[in-house]
């Protein structure tokens, strides 16, 4: 009804039919650039350069060669471990939570460098409930994890190992009564 918006309408069906026909135009002109004539092509050439190209890359790959992807290696920490073992033990809220503290403290050697009598003034627990809390931890893997010395961590990796071995009550032995001299 409205005269100028017919006339827009027309122009715009007649700019859309004037790109069709260019798009057409140059489908057709790429389409002749295409076409090869094949009574041209020298096929013997054509042959011998592809044998040539592919049997190079023959000699440079070992058929009998296996491929692999390369795996994602991740590492767990010594603090997680421990929290994995920790996880599947069933203590009281109050126990687990003094465990995991004293998990926290362990240096990287997996020694507990700070003192048990200083520990309770950090959770509020008494002397005893750290030293339950520290057993729990010398009971978990790897042996002598958690002790505050290297003749308690010997001491602690001989007591595990004295089920398995007879000597073991004499390095036991050793440890206790000739520390000094070791």
């Amino acid at each position: 009804m409205n005269p100028v918006l017919e006339t827009g309408e027309d122009q715009e069906v007649e700019q859309e039919t004037e790109a069709d026909k260019k798009e057409e135009k140059d489908d057709a002109t790429a389409d002749e650039e295409l076409e090869v004539n094949e009574d041209k092509v020298d096929w013997e050439e054509y042959i011998e350069e592809g044998f040539e190209m592919g049997s190079a890359s023959q000699d440079e790959t070992d058929p009998n060669k296996e491929y692999y992807e390369p795996a994602q290696v991740s590492q767990i920490t010594l603090e997680e471990h421990l929290e994995n073992q920790l996880a599947e033990r069933k203590l009281s809220e109050h126990q687990h939570l003094l465990v995991q503290f004293l998990i926290g403290c362990l240096d990287a050697s997996g020694y507990l460098r700070m003192a048990s009598r200083r520990s309770p003034r950090n959770t509020g627990a008494n002397v005893s409930e750290v030293l339950e809390s520290l057993q729990i931890i010398w009971s978990m893997e790897p042996p002598g994890i958690g002790a505050r010395d290297l003749q308690e961590c010997l001491r602690l990796q001989t007591e595990k190992k004295k089920t398995a071995d007879a000597s073991a009550s004499l390095a036991l032995r050793i440890i206790d009564e000739a520390w000094e001299a070791l």
